[in-house]
């Protein structure tokens, strides 16, 4: 761990502290069960450039319902990433969860960032800002039907590269051999005006660009930019930006090397998975197809007539057996 991470560290731990002792369990401020609805409050469509291997595809769903295990998953999935210290991610991931905890109700409806958000230092409330908005972005285009997901910077540009910006994310679905690129933006501070402007300029610079081109083994047909706004109390809104086909048609084409393959995507988004359970080292050691399943000792649970792979992670201390196939937490709040 850098010195620099580390201070950084010791300063969001503080914070943290700080905030175990303003809000105490028992308060009814943490969120821990209640689930919340959050909607996509604005779409922009943006025509696509000529181009036969890129076809337009508007978000379909527009309202979701999660609860904070869904949230932290989806945050959790998408830090981990392979380029960067797993190991920070993991650390950061951690103080994030508990400070959402304690700024996000557990009483109403909509899903919305409390005004005692705003009293984080900057630089806290910006890593939760942005771990929350990745996890907003991941849940919308998971409901939207993509199932799979792995970071851009994973993947090589053929060529030159059109631009110095790129997009976070790339999805794949069932039954497509094409994929589409995302970009997650967020805000708990700017105007609705600024925002708007903020996603339509992510979608244009760092979506748009790489449509239609050659990346890895596959083919971005369409994509997204998917901003979360939170600056009101009272419930928090989806903005998405799209791409709009121009009427020209799109194919994987006749010659060979147009075809789009997006098995890479997928590997890399089960290399996430793998990160998750087993570590930041079995993760990058499968993404390098350097793991060998054959060779690891597993950890698992006889539950609901199937078996359970246990995370590296999993504490059992809380966990107790109450009858025949019940197994619960005997936690009844959350501890730092």
């Amino acid at each position: 761990m850098s010195a620099v991470f580390f201070h950084h560290f010791l300063f969001c731990y503080s914070e943290l502290f700080a905030l175990k002792n303003k809000f105490p369990a028992g308060t009814g401020v943490m969120w821990k069960a209640k689930e919340k609805q959050l909607s996509v409050e604005q779409i922009n469509g943006h025509v696509a450039k000529r181009n036969r291997l890129i076809v337009g595809r508007a978000p379909e769903n527009t309202e979701m319902l999660f609860t904070a295990a869904e949230l932290y998953g989806a945050m959790a999935q998408c830090s981990s990433r392979a380029k960067m210290d797993q190991h920070a991610a993991r650390a950061q991931l951690q103080m994030c969860r508990h400070l959402i905890a304690r700024h996000v109700d557990d009483k109403n409806d909509r899903f919305a960032l409390l005004d005692t958000a705003r009293t984080l230092k900057d630089y806290v409330g910006k890593a939760m800002t942005g771990l929350v908005g990745d996890g907003i972005a991941y849940l919308q285009m998971v409901r939207d039907g993509y199932r799979w997901v792995d970071h851009f910077e994973n993947h090589a540009v053929h060529g030159k590269p059109p631009t110095t910006r790129s997009p976070d994310y790339v999805f794949s679905r069932t039954g497509d051999l094409f994929v589409a690129l995302a970009e997650s933006k967020a805000t708990k501070g700017a105007s609705r005006a600024a925002f708007t402007k903020t996603v339509r300029d992510g979608y244009h610079g760092q979506v748009e660009p790489y449509l239609g081109r050659k990346i890895g083994t596959w083919i971005a047909s369409h994509g997204y930019a998917v901003g979360s706004w939170m600056k009101s109390v009272k419930k928090a809104e989806i903005f998405i930006d799209h791409t709009v086909s121009s009427g020209s048609s799109s194919g994987n084409g006749e010659d060979p090397s147009e075809n789009s393959d997006p098995r890479s995507v997928r590997f890399g988004s089960y290399c996430g998975v793998l990160t998750l359970l087993f570590g930041p080292d079995i993760g990058e050691a499968a993404r390098d197809r350097r793991w060998r399943p054959s060779e690891q000792t597993f950890t698992t649970v006889d539950w609901l007539d199937r078996t359970w792979i246990v995370g590296e992670d999993a504490e059992w201390e809380p966990l107790v057996v109450t009858g025949e196939k019940h197994l619960i937490s005997n936690r009844d709040r959350c501890d730092l």
